[in-house]
């Protein structure tokens, strides 16, 4: 009787033992699909990370991270190929945080994912987005002395915001020169040492840069900076400030010299006008005294002579009528 009561608290103790013995959670059937299928090999890479409240910069924070510096701050979870031609990628995980980036190199990439898995052993099915492979951008500022300087010089210190084409607010990058979206980094981007801004993770698109100050003795140049950013390449662009106008200083004139005194002029005494002679073809039909009496007495004798005979012709003339 004894050792069947014995067996028996043994048998219940067992049972009691293994229902509050802790469970090990089982693992997760995690299936990672690329809607597309006409691909070479793609490489995932996954990393078990800690998630606190603040989930949307975390998801900023890794994807600044390079895959070197993930491995060394987070446990590697798994790192898998899909296979060309298959669209599907599936693994067994533990519950837990999840941060899965693809390692490929391809003109097209999966965008970062950041899931969370628990232990209710479920099938559970990620769909992967594609996004084209960001470029960057390399902005240098110089400086001219006019229009016709030829040598700029590079302008250290001098600030911009980026945009992209289309919104109204300012890109932001981290201090590796990245875009980021984490509200924690920063709008204004400042020339360094070599005068150039440098921002990475640039989608394909069309960006602008906008000068907000400018060195002193520059002019501040207010036109937008357009380029265009294409797949996994760096555009380069020069904006250049000319300095501001000095205008020449004025010429002292100089003091005008002490006007000598003139002397005073001692007119000279006038001479007697003398007396014009008459020109030589006047002289020459000028008639003498003594020629011109000669003439007219020649005129009255002829006057003389016809009313002589107009007398004696009217006389005849009467006669014949009686």
């Amino acid at each position: 009787m004894t050792k069947k009561l014995s067996r028996l608290l043994f048998l219940i103790s067992w049972v009691f033992f293994l229902a509050f013995l802790p469970q090990k959670a089982g693992a997760e059937e995690l299936t990672i699909v690329n809607p597309h299928q006409d691909h070479a090999d793609l490489v995932y890479k996954g990393w078990k990370v800690e998630v606190g409240s603040d989930t949307e910069n975390l998801v900023a924070e890794l994807n600044k991270k390079t895959t070197t510096e993930l491995d060394k701050d987070y446990e590697v979870a798994f790192e898998k190929t899909l296979p060309a031609g298959t669209n599907e990628l599936n693994l067994n995980l533990k519950p837990g945080t999840y941060y899965v980036r693809e390692l490929s190199q391809r003109s097209l990439k999966s965008q970062p994912l950041l899931f969370t898995l628990t232990d209710s052993a479920q099938k559970i099915t990620i769909y992967t987005k594609d996004e084209e492979v960001p470029g960057e951008v390399e902005m240098t500022k110089l400086g001219y002395d006019s229009t016709s300087d030829k040598t700029g010089t590079k302008l250290v210190g001098v600030t911009f915001y980026l945009y992209r084409d289309g919104t109204t607010e300012p890109l932001r990058v981290d201090s590796s020169g990245k875009v980021s979206t984490d509200t924690r980094d920063g709008q204004t981007l400042t020339t360094d040492k070599n005068g150039q801004i440098k921002v990475a993770g640039l989608l394909p698109g069309k960006y602008y840069f906008v000068e907000q100050s400018s060195l002193s003795g520059y002019k501040k140049n207010t036109d937008k900076q357009s380029f265009t950013v294409k797949t996994g390449q760096t555009t380069t662009l020069t904006v250049k400030n000319y300095k501001n106008p000095v205008p020449s200083k004025p010429v002292t004139p100089s003091t005008p010299s002490t006007p000598t005194k003139p002397s005073t002029p001692v007119p000279s005494k006038p001479q007697k006008p003398s007396v014009p002679s008459l020109p030589q073809q006047i002289k020459k039909y000028l008639p003498q005294t003594g020629e011109a009496k000669t003439k007219m007495a020649l005129v009255g004798l002829v006057l003389i002579a016809v009313a002589v005979y107009l007398i004696v012709f009217d006389r005849k003339r009467r006669k014949k009528k009686e």
